[in-house]
């Protein structure tokens, strides 16, 4: 089998790209013909999508390119999964914050962030401040799993728990072109805020990166998530079709940890998804 990248630019200068999968090529005329047919339809079928379901022309699309063994090969379609939730717990003041059990496992570290007492479980790590007032964690994408190593680190010694980040990655299934200004237009007529691209040192990584703020409350309202404000989200695709969505909300910004954090981001990273889809 081999692959063929299929790239489309339209008459407004962006660019699209498909690919499918098809017998290596040979001399065989039924062999030949299959493939044809093949790029045929992913051909229509992207045509039908820029023309239906993005509402334009159907004489947009101005030049079509096949591209053969292409190097860069999207992998299969994946819907959005919440990979890493990170968070805050504060501690009563005056108190042991560790369950005795788990004192052995302590580990004092060191960077540039200063010191801290420093716990590894399977579901995230805990980074307790030396004063041990609060704790930060990051890791697992299941609340269940960090509710649960929570109570079996600190037992009963936790005040509160804030959520500050919530990571969702996904792949759309087909790769990403670099000219493409629909992506952010799309986010910010769709979603209802305002999207402006990132450039940073790692922007290399990134075919593009945006950063969505300013969300209006009435489209909040739609994925119940009114109660948050200051809601920001680092948007980053990859030219493979792989997205990674960095979903922020500051301490105390609504996103309680007793309303499904995980939930409610999943269904707003699947908004996110959708639109993408649709115009890369």
């Amino acid at each position: 089998m081999t692959t063929i990248k299929i790239v489309f630019n339209t008459k407004d200068d962006n660019y699209f790209a498909r690919q499918v999968r098809v017998p290596a090529s040979s001399e065989s005329n039924e062999n030949e013909q299959h493939i044809q047919k093949a790029t045929w339809e992913a051909i229509n079928s992207f045509v039908l999508q820029l023309s239906v379901k993005l509402c334009l022309d159907s004489d947009t699309v101005q030049g079509i390119k096949l591209f053969e063994n292409e190097k860069t090969i999207a992998k299969a379609a994946q819907l959005p999964k919440i990979t890493n939730i990170c968070g805050k717990i504060v501690h009563p003041t005056d108190e042991t914050v560790y369950a005795p059990g788990v004192r052995p496992y302590i580990q004092l570290v060191e960077n540039c962030f200063g010191t801290k007492y420093r716990v590894y479980t399977t579901a995230c790590n805990f980074d307790t401040y030396l004063y041990q007032h609060s704790t930060l964690f990051r890791g697992s994408g299941r609340k269940s799993e960090i509710q649960e190593v929570i109570n079996h680190v600190f037992g009963n010694c936790v005040d509160r728990i804030t959520i500050h980040q919530v990571v969702c990655s996904a792949r759309l299934g087909h790769p990403v072109m670099q000219k493409n200004s629909l992506i952010q237009r799309q986010l910010s007529d769709i979603l209802c805020c305002e999207v402006t691209k990132c450039v940073s040192g790692d922007e290399i990584m990134f075919l593009h990166a945006f950063m969505l703020t300013n969300f209006d409350p009435s489209f909040l309202k739609t994925i119940n998530m009114e109660k948050v404000h200051d809601l920001s989200v680092r948007l980053n695709l990859c030219r493979t079709g792989v997205m990674n969505c960095f979903v922020s909300v500051p301490e105390g910004g609504g996103l309680a940890w007793d309303d499904e954090p995980q939930v409610i981001v999943h269904n707003f990273c699947r908004r996110i998804y959708d639109v993408v889809l649709e115009s890369s």
